[in-house]
């Protein structure tokens, strides 16, 4: 069984090659999709040094350089969409790879990975809150517009390869179709059970859950160029991404986007941030909500001129600016609440700053 699947699977890659990854003469156009997504579940994956060897074999003295593992990664790369060049992945020297999932898994992360900058965070962090510190960002799409977070779709890179600088977020963009969901469980279920696996998909996975809490947050996504999906609704991607880490064991010490969390979570955790996400969230939510705070603001304003001209016995007879009238009348509450007597030394102070 294996020898006939592993020469299906060389074949059929030749085939593609042959028509550039469009169709073959053995399959329908409408069976490449699930095709990529058999081949890409962890039950189906034959051991990669068969399939190379049986490549080996059945070469033939007219065919080009191009070896089993670029092949593959131009089969699979329609099941991200991604616009990057094969080539230039194979270049970064995927090594010891066991199989299919392994070798598309590796393609996707940014390369190099760097866990320094997130382990030197979490041990100047308090040692109690470090792991939630460094995984758990419970802040969605929203919640970190409205904190002021400026966030940008990454472009020509890896589609894990997500960064941060002060309150600058880039995130690659992410397709999401009927087969995705096969593909980051299958990723998900190797991680997990490969003993010398880094769970790098399950901790982005864990991210992108955070941001998308809402069908509100795809929409915000898709605006930003960052999401995009074939779904039908927006709640259903977003119950989606939502369950695809169900019942998922994580650890924030082998996340590769430590410092990600922790730019995020130290700005919004600011004052200037905190302030700006309340006075949006209840003041400017939506546009309606908006024109009517800007509204009340006018109403307010015309009130304070209402009452600095009645406060005016007659507005034709004034000597000195409207804005001394107007601070004297803010300031008269103040001085009857407290039973302070304004002087005429005061308010000639008052007119000066006034003018």
């Amino acid at each position: 069984m294996m020898l006939v699947g592993g020469c299906l699977i060389v074949e059929l890659l030749r085939e593609l090659k042959h028509n550039n990854f469009q169709c073959a003469p053995s399959v329908q156009r409408w069976m490449l999709p699930t095709l990529r997504r058999d081949l890409i579940m962890l039950e189906n994956q034959l051991p990669l040094f068969v399939l190379q060897k049986l490549f080996e074999l059945t070469k033939r003295s007219e065919e080009s350089s191009a070896c089993l593992e670029q092949l593959a990664l131009c089969f699979f790369n329609p099941l991200l969409q991604s616009q990057r060049d094969v080539r230039a992945v194979n270049a970064q020297g995927i090594q010891n790879t066991l199989h299919f999932l392994n070798l598309f898994r590796q393609s996707i992360l940014p390369f190099p990975i760097n866990l320094s900058q997130g382990l030197k965070i979490s041990k100047t962090s308090d040692s109690s809150n470090a792991a939630e510190e460094r995984i758990d960002m419970v802040r969605s799409m929203k919640e970190l517009m409205e904190a002021g977070v400026v966030i940008e779709k990454a472009v020509n890179c890896p589609p894990l390869d997500v960064s941060s600088e002060g309150r600058w977020l880039k995130v690659p963009p992410l397709y999401i179709d009927d087969h995705k969901g096969t593909l980051f469980r299958n990723m998900v279920a190797y991680e997990q059970c490969h003993p010398k696996c880094k769970p790098y998909v399950t901790s982005y996975l864990f991210f992108f859950d955070a941001l998308t809490n809402s069908a509100e947050d795809v929409g915000l996504l898709h605006h930003k160029g960052i999401l995009y999906h074939c779904l039908g609704s927006n709640k259903e991607v977003a119950k989606l991404v939502n369950g695809l880490c169900k019942e998922i064991a994580r650890d924030g010490r082998e996340s590769y986007l430590c410092k990600v969390l922790h730019d995020m979570n130290t700005y919004c955790n600011g004052s200037y941030a905190w302030f700006r996400a309340g006075l949006v969230h209840h003041y400017f939510r939506s546009w309606v909500v908006g024109i009517s705070t800007l509204g009340a603001i006018i109403v307010v304003y015309v009130s304070l001129i209402q009452t600095g001209f009645a406060f005016v016995e007659d507005p034709k007879n004034l000597n000195r600016p409207f804005h001394h009238d107007l601070i004297h009348c803010l300031l008269l509450p103040l001085s009857h609440l407290f039973s302070i007597k304004i002087s005429k030394e005061y308010e000639d102070i008052i007119w000066m700053y006034s003018v």
